[in-house]
């Protein structure tokens, strides 16, 4: 949906209500002046469609927002999204999260940070990219030259790399089909999962101001001859950007009311021979966290293998070789369709109430 269609319906709507009050109108100069309509019914029917107009151009924006997150997850998930999860997107995505600082760019290129969802916990955020007319953005992917940098303000809970920022390691991006129809377009989903000291940790629930820093980009091209990228320089430049957030569903579902056993593994050998213990599982709406008697044995992060979402309808997700603390999952989970939690011996774990 462009802007053109949202000014269409905007346009629409207008037209239909306005014009039900002008035959009100009309209707009233012919009836007697005691059972008239009065200016004031008149007046409330004008608010009443400017008001509908505003609902209409917001609910099509969330849908038109929502939709490239849809994308990205299904690129990501391999599979369509249910109405369910297509829904949890539009009700909680955040369409405006960021204000311009610095913006620099050569040859005509401009980029912007658009809309946002989290779960309180970890956040994906758009990147809009527009190149002059004639470039052509499609065919290939976005890679910053730098990989995108997020700093919050000082805040207890949030483990921090020695610059400031959030772990570069736990953040990644991907080039999403914007499906606007223009090649010199492109938008860029950016994830961020936070390293969090403890469950209560919540960096997006718009407590905490962030700053986003991106440094030029280029297009990269798979050749499968030379079964290599090769790279397209576009521009180079200094984006920043005032990010603040607006978590609308915070909710968790812990699963966990007791320690369970489990078999874990140094993450890095595969071999699964540590006795450990899950001492709790919960799940957000975009991600989950699992704490272990034993997070780390010998200095080796322990797994506890792939662990699997079932839901009440019979889909599933595997979450491959999970670690302690907090991450992401491919696809939004609906909360209360989850049926239980199946972990990589067998056990099922119900939701806790």
């Amino acid at each position: 949906m462009t802007n053109h269609d949202l000014l269409d319906v905007i346009g629409q709507a207008q037209d239909k209500y306005i014009l039900s009050a002008i035959r009100t109108r009309k209707q009233a100069a012919s009836v007697p002046a005691k059972t008239r309509p009065t200016r004031g019914f008149l007046r409330k029917v004008l608010i009443a469609a400017a008001i509908l107009s505003l609902l209409i151009l917001t609910a099509c924006a969330a849908k038109y927002v929502g939709q490239l997150f849809a994308t990205y997850f299904q690129q990501e998930h391999f599979a369509e999204l249910s109405d369910g999860q297509r829904n949890y997107i539009e009700q909680n995505v955040q369409p405006s999260v960021a204000q311009p600082i610095v913006t620099e760019a050569e040859n005509g290129y401009s980029v912007s940070v658009g809309s946002a969802l989290t779960d309180g916990k970890i956040a994906y955020i758009t990147i809009d990219i527009r190149a002059p007319e004639g470039v052509n953005l499609e065919g290939g992917d976005i890679r910053f030259l730098e990989n995108p940098l997020l700093f919050p303000e000082p805040a207890e809970g949030l483990v921090l790399a020695p610059d400031g920022s959030s772990p570069d390691a736990m953040c990644d991006y991907a080039t999403v089909d914007d499906g606007d129809g223009l090649s010199n377009t492109a938008s860029v989903m950016f994830k961020v999962n936070p390293v969090l000291e403890n469950e209560n940790v919540m960096p997006f629930d718009g407590s905490i101001h962030w700053t986003m820093h991106a440094e030029g980009f280029e297009k990269a091209v798979f050749d499968a001859d030379k079964m290599d990228f090769e790279y397209t320089p576009l521009a180079e430049g200094v984006w920043e950007f005032d990010l603040d957030f607006q978590s609308i569903d915070t909710r968790k579902v812990e699963f966990v009311a007791e320690p369970v056993s489990i078999i874990t593994s140094d993450w890095i050998q595969e071999e699964y021979v540590h006795e450990n213990q899950i001492t709790s599982f919960a799940l957000s709406g975009l991600s989950y966290w699992m704490e272990l008697a034993q997070p780390e044995i010998d200095g080796e992060m322990q797994d506890v293998g792939d662990v699997v979402i079932v839901m009440k309808d019979g889909t599933e997700q595997t979450l491959l070789r999970l670690t302690a603390q907090s991450s992401s999952m491919a696809a939004p989970i609906i909360l209360d369709e989850v049926d239980y939690i199946l972990l990589s011996n067998g056990v099922k774990l119900q939701a806790q109430q």
